[in-house]
């Protein structure tokens, strides 16, 4: 027997009984207040209310024709349940609190109601206040799992995590462990065990903790595409070593987000390209050579439009990225030393435009080799993650809405690579030529298997050249060689004097823990 219940919490944290049913072709949904906010309690509630449904054979069609004064309806049910308040809820034998879904959980549900001292397995027709109710056939107790036997759910985060590590972005490695630890421990808290394995979670589990997420007023769209697609992961992992059951992964088809879904958000929130008339607003000559006074305040959103690269990308890049491939002065985007990249699509050589060649970028490559001769912009600095394009993001977003007064937040620096993009795209470059210079994943057998990538002369001579912005006045924003070397200068000592600060400061630090 299937009861359509679940426990639903609202932003107040008061836990609701929901049922919903089909009148016709009209689909019903009706919540009763459990009346407290204690989610064990809540559960206990939920679970008996269900057991009384089951053993009195109730339709759940029959909750709309319910009258609040009549004893026997679902206020005089929660009365009765209102003496769960002063119980101790610690079930034997690792009983779990569900909803009920088989006649195995009717019969655990019947033996809760005993060990609660709430009425018999036999009594349970006075809550509902029917007589000579249908027995429903319990089926014999199923043999408890053995909870310490099999790989737990922290094994294979850690498994996961060590799989992961060279081929996913440390970004990602590090979003994905925090979403791995808030589930592992919502796990440990309901199981009330912090080895619990991972074959006995099931679906109804994560369809439990997607309600709870929804409590929390965490939008559909991030729990279907942060939350439930970082723990697939974990089960497909689980499934390869054999410590999860084959079949369906329990973190998909939940619904929560679908694609019209994600149809429709995108409408609002997916980045924009710039129009003409805003890049001629942010490449002001008289404007961006006043505000943008540093050299990547100055270069990154240049480079951006002629290629199309991240922000990450560009902020990394080496000055022996720089170089020449057939006699064609190129920038190799690759995770070699200290770079990342987000996939292995975005590992390419981009022909560097005709315009930044005439704009002077090769004579800021001079300028910066003497600083270090390793980064392009050597005064940057990686946060955590290895990503050394926060503080450049954040000086753009501030200049484009507080200095150009674009307000749009769908336009960021982001957006230049889908001006790039789009630019192609009107120009007649196939998607497969777009997606090798944009550095897009193209996961074709005839593009992948089949094919060489194009050379970068082809890319220069039929991707490259159809990049134009006829509403930039270019000549004006001509480098001067030199013109950075004094900021370069005072930049780089500021890295240095931060990096001996905090070099001191863990010294010291280290120092008071021996003493301690």
């Amino acid at each position: 027997m299937k009861l359509p219940s679940r426990l639903f919490q609202s932003r107040h944290g008061v836990f609701y009984f929901r049922i919903q049913y089909q009148v016709e072709s009209k689909r019903i949904d009706r919540r009763f207040s459990l009346q407290t906010k204690s989610p064990t309690l809540a559960k206990a509630k939920a679970l008996q209310i269900s057991a009384i449904m089951a053993r009195g054979k109730l339709d759940v069609a029959d909750m709309s024709n319910f009258d609040p004064d009549d004893p026997s309806t679902w206020a005089s049910i929660l009365g009765n349940l209102d003496s769960l308040r002063k119980l101790d809820l610690d079930l034997p034998n690792g009983m779990i609190l569900r909803n009920i879904n088989t006649p195995e959980d009717i019969e655990n549900a019947k033996k809760m109601l005993e060990f609660l001292n709430i009425g018999s397995s036999e009594d349970m027709s006075r809550f509902v206040g029917r007589s000579n109710p249908k027995v429903v056939p319990a089926a014999p107790p199923p043999q408890p799992d053995a909870i310490q036997g099999g790989m737990t759910l922290d094994e294979v985060i850690q498994r996961y995590a060590t799989r992961k590590g060279g081929k996913l972005a440390p970004k990602t490695i590090y979003e994905y462990g925090n979403y791995h630890r808030k589930f592992a421990d919502w796990i440990a808290r309901r199981k009330r065990n912090k080895h619990y394995p991972i074959r006995l979670i099931t679906r109804a589990d994560i369809g439990d903790y997607i309600d709870d997420l929804k409590a929390q007023n965490i939008s559909d769209n991030t729990i279907q595409q942060k939350y439930l697609a970082s723990m697939g992961g974990l089960f497909e992992l689980a499934q390869t070593l054999e410590a999860y059951p084959k079949g369906d992964i329990p973190t998909r088809g939940h619904g929560v987000f679908t694609k019209k879904d994600k149809k429709k958000a995108q409408s609002f929130t997916a980045r924009k390209p710039y129009t003409p008339e805003d890049l001629a607003l942010i490449f002001n000559p008289d404007v961006y050579l006043e505000k943008r006074h540093k050299p990547d305040d100055f270069w990154l959103p240049l480079l951006a439009l002629f290629t199309g690269a991240r922000i990450s990308e560009l902020c990394q890049l080496a000055i022996s990225d720089v170089m020449q491939i057939d006699g064609i002065w190129s920038i190799s985007i690759n995770d070699e030393d200290y770079k990342q990249i987000k996939t292995r699509a975005a590992e390419r050589i981009i022909p560097l435009h005709p315009r930044l060649l005439s704009l002077g970028f090769l004579d800021y490559v001079e300028d910066a080799k003497p600083f270090g001769g390793v980064m392009l912009f050597p005064y940057l600095t990686a946060d955590s993650n290895g990503n050394f394009s926060a503080t450049p993001s954040e000086r753009y977003s501030d200049y484009i809405r507080d200095v150009i007064g674009i307000k749009d937040k769908r336009k960021v620096f982001h957006s230049y690579r889908f001006t790039a993009n789009n630019a192609l795209k009107q120009n007649g470059i196939p998607e497969e030529t777009r997606s090798q210079f944009i550095g897009h994943e193209h996961d074709t057998t005839n593009s992948t298997a089949y094919s060489e990538p194009h050379s970068v002369r082809y890319l220069l001579e039929n991707v490259a050249s159809k990049l134009a912005y006829p509403t930039i006045n270019f000549d004006r924003l001509a480098y001067q060689k030199g013109r950075f070397s004094d900021d370069l200068a005072k930049l780089c000592r500021n890295k240095e004097r931060m990096a001996n600060n905090r070099k001191a400061r863990l010294a010291r630090q280290s120092r008071k823990q021996a003493g301690d």
